[in-house]
């Protein structure tokens, strides 16, 4: 814009318009994260628009001001607020999970031990939004096994981290020593 005044002294005022949201990314383990998403590493967000400020807040406590590429590693949900000259405003999130998730095996109903030997039927859950498989193969929660057989469960989380589960099924009652007699009667002094 040039203006003049009635001495004919002339002025020169540049304004910018800018509507643009600053932008940002999350970084995390030399890997971009997309918005809102989980990671069980360190994080970092980078910016490089020039005029920009950013400030950060961990698990919605207090907004403290963030530097380009600062490491952040403790678990919890981050949000970072790009601010640009204009005004304009970005908001950003990520949550860093390094807790591995569980999960709750049952047989008949009644919940066991992780690696236990079961002669009925069984079945795996978890609370949260989780997935899991089962001998490598996509395990919907709560969905009945019964067929002999040792079955290996990996629970994983958002953020990859994983736990594994073990239970065997076992119905066929021994058999060995029966076998072994050949329909013969045989003293027996100990059983194991």
């Amino acid at each position: 814009i040039t203006a003049n005044d009635r001495a004919d002294n002339q002025s020169r005022i540049t304004v910018y318009i800018d509507k643009k949201a600053p932008m940002g990314i999350w970084e995390t383990d030399g890997t971009t994260l997309e918005n809102g998403g989980y990671t069980n590493r360190p994080l970092s967000f980078v910016f490089t628009e020039s005029g920009v400020s950013a400030t950060y807040s961990h698990n919605g406590g207090e907004f403290q001001t963030y530097t380009s590429g600062e490491i952040l590693t403790e678990d919890g949900t981050y949000v970072v607020i790009l601010t640009d000259r204009a005004l304009n405003k970005s908001i950003f999130t990520a949550h860093i999970d390094t807790i591995a998730p569980i999960g709750q095996l049952y047989a008949n109903y009644k919940p066991i031990n992780n690696g236990a030997i079961i002669n009925g039927e069984v079945y795996f859950t978890w609370d949260g939004d989780m997935t899991a498989t089962v001998n490598n193969t996509p395990y919907t929660k709560n969905t009945m096994l019964s067929r002999d057989g040792v079955y290996r469960f990996i629970l994983t989380d958002f953020a990859s981290n994983s736990t594994e589960y073990n239970v065997t099924i076992d119905t066929i009652a021994p058999s060995y020593n029966i076998n072994k007699l050949n329909g013969r009667k045989q003293m027996i002094s100990k059983w194991h």
